[in-house]
């Protein structure tokens, strides 16, 4: 098995008041660590990645428990087809609804794995069900706040997982 170097992009993101997002670097880490033990896709400079094809693929999950949010995920749709064919196991030419489950149950595992590392170990979350998101639809509601995003390259295009919150979890993660 040919294992690629494993580069760790850290992207900084700033909202509107300047501060850092607090979750970006924890949301990034989790991501790539889920990409790599799950998906057994490996990132790679931005360099390095292909061009966006600009066709995407959106899922999302909310969460419920010491403070309450949601985490979106974008991803290409050449990183989605292997995305789809290493997690189920299965060969090339996976139809688009393996593939959309896929996304979803990828983006159920990243929800999963961040929430203790934001929310604690002890917290107990309970995770919704994942669904696709088609159009402008969003699994966020309008009062929660971005918390984090970060967006991952590898050789067969990019991810964008979003991280939003309510401000209980902006304001805990300001006191710690």
């Amino acid at each position: 098995s040919r294992r690629k170097q494993f580069v760790t992009l850290q992207i900084t993101c700033w909202d509107y008041a300047m501060n850092a997002l607090p979750f970006s670097q924890s949301l990034n880490t989790v991501t790539a660590d889920t990409l790599e033990s799950l998906a057994l896709v490996f990132l790679v400079p931005e360099e390095d990645a292909p061009r966006s094809s600009g066709k995407t693929i959106r899922a999302g999950v909310t969460f419920t428990g010491r403070f309450n949010g949601a985490l979106e995920i974008s991803v290409s749709s050449a990183l989605l087809a292997e995305l789809a064919e290493n997690m189920l196991g299965l060969g090339e030419s996976i139809d688009l609804d393996l593939q959309k489950d896929a996304v979803k149950e990828f983006a159920n595992v990243i929800c999963g794995n961040i929430l203790p590392t934001i929310g604690g170990a002890e917290e107990i979350f309970l995770v919704g069900t994942p669904s696709v998101l088609e159009g402008p639809a969003v699994v966020r509601e309008d009062s929660w706040a971005l918390a984090g995003k970060t967006k991952l390259f590898t050789e067969e295009g990019t991810m964008t997982v979003t991280l939003y919150t309510d401000p209980s979890a902006l304001e805990a993660s300001e006191a710690a």
